[in-house]
């Protein structure tokens, strides 16, 4: 049996944003910021996922922000960041913290992850 291999971007994140917008009276938006294990620094430019997936960044720490696509239904232990074209997964260093896990709380939902970029291959 042949196996495909192909190239998968990770990003190992220290602490992630999930930016949540809601409706408020007056017909009005609010966004309100939950964060999940480290703070980013605030010096940190935020980049495009298509920006922050170029060769070039690898290995490089980033802050990107995108929306969530899915979160492990388990523990809560990853994510998968997508910008409508391209994909992403997201690990949490040392399993230092967990995101929520039911999907519909989560999907669609724009996050603003600070983390190592990293490329690995896999099977699939």
């Amino acid at each position: 049996m042949k196996k495909s291999l192909w190239r998968s971007i990770v990003i190992v994140v220290c602490g992630f944003v999930l930016v949540v917008t809601s409706v408020v009276a007056m017909g009005g938006e609010k966004e309100e910021f939950i964060t999940y294990g480290a703070n980013a620094k605030v010096s940190e430019k935020i980049v495009t996922l298509e920006d922050a997936i170029k060769p070039e960044n690898v290995g490089k720490v980033l802050r990107i922000s995108a929306s969530i696509k899915q979160t492990c239904e388990k523990k809560g232990c990853w994510m998968v960041l997508t910008d409508g074209k391209r994909e992403v997964r997201i690990t949490f260093k040392d399993y230092a913290f967990f995101v929520p896990k039911d999907q519909d709380v989560v999907r669609g939902k724009k996050a603003i992850a600070y983390g190592i970029i990293s490329e690995k291959v896999l099977s699939e």
